[in-house]
């Protein structure tokens, strides 16, 4: 019975453990500090280049992608932004990304073209 009552108790230990080593780990800096310019990096540039300014070929013409000169047609507040990085517009080039970017990967880069636009982002290389 003692035996029992023994492994009873490891395993509410460690069945304990293992959600407070998740929150941990997710709240405490496993995510990346400059997640939001690395999804920029690997999926905006592209078009919008990497200091926001939309100097590439593939934004050529395209009055709204420069993310810096404060011309922004679908609201400039961070909720709209979001709502047009996640559903992407369909008049436009702009695709939707809630099914290519994880929830964390949608809000870092949006809170990076929110910084963009503000111009508190360094230089990238």
């Amino acid at each position: 019975m003692a035996a029992m009552k023994q492994k009873l108790l490891f395993f509410q230990r460690h069945l304990l453990a293992v959600p407070v080593v998740c929150l941990i780990l997710t709240a405490g800096g496993c995510t990346k500090k400059n997640a939001g310019s690395e999804v920029f990096k690997k999926k905006c540039a592209s078009c919008h280049g990497l200091d926001g300014k939309a100097k590439t070929k593939l934004a050529q013409g395209r009055p709204f992608a420069d993310l810096t000169d404060g011309k922004w047609s679908h609201g400039s507040d961070r909720e709209s932004v979001f709502k047009l990085v996640a559903d992407g517009d369909p008049k436009s080039p702009m695709p939707p990304f809630r099914e290519r970017l994880s929830p964390e990967e949608l809000n870092a880069v949006v809170d990076h073209v929110m910084k963009l636009a503000q111009g508190t982002v360094p230089p990238q290389k």
